[in-house]
C-alpha cells in the first residue's frame, strides 16, 4: 500500500506539474519506476481520473495529463484514493465497530481472496507505523 502511494504521488506529480507530453524513458528516469510499472499505473490510473481528468497516451509523444482550468493535484490525489479498493477497506474497518468480511466484499465489491490480501498489506503497514 505504500508502494502505490509513493508511485501515484510521483507519477501523479510529473503530469501534473509538465504540461506537455512526457515520454515513458523520461518519467521513469524522474520518478525511478519502470516503463511497464508506469505505464500499467497510467492506464489503471486513467480509467478511475474525476469526468474532467484525461490521461492522453501516445506511442510517439507518450502521456499527458489534461486537467480541468482550476483543477488541483490535492483534488486529482483524492479522488484516486476514494476509488482505491485498499482506502475503502481500511475506511469500513475504522469507521465500523467491527466488519465482517462479507460486508467488505459487499460494500467495495471485491472477492473473499482480495479483501484477505488487502488486510495482510493493512496489517503489514500498520505492524510498520507500531499501530495496532
Amino acid at each position: 500500500m505504500n508502494r502505490f502511494n509513493d508511485r501515484y504521488s510521483k507519477l501523479l506529480y510529473h503530469l501534473f506539474y509538465e504540461d506537455n507530453w512526457c515520454s515513458l524513458n523520461e518519467l521513469s528516469k524522474k520518478t525511478g519506476y519502470s516503463k511497464s510499472t508506469l505505464w500499467r499505473d497510467i492506464l489503471h490510473m486513467s480509467s478511475n481520473l474525476p469526468p474532467e481528468w484525461k490521461i492522453e497516451k501516445n506511442e510517439v509523444q507518450g502521456v499527458r495529463l489534461l486537467k480541468p482550468k482550476n483543477g488541483t493535484l490535492e483534488e486529482l490525489w483524492f479522488h484516486l484514493k476514494s476509488e482505491n479498493t485498499y482506502f475503502q477497506t481500511l475506511e469500513l474497518i475504522l469507521f465500523n465497530n467491527g466488519v465482517t468480511i462479507k460486508y467488505i466484499t459487499q460494500k467495495v465489491h471485491i472477492s473473499r481472496s482480495t479483501v484477505y490480501r488487502q488486510l495482510e498489506k493493512i496489517e503489514e503497514v500498520l505492524k510498520s507505523a507500531e499501530v495496532q
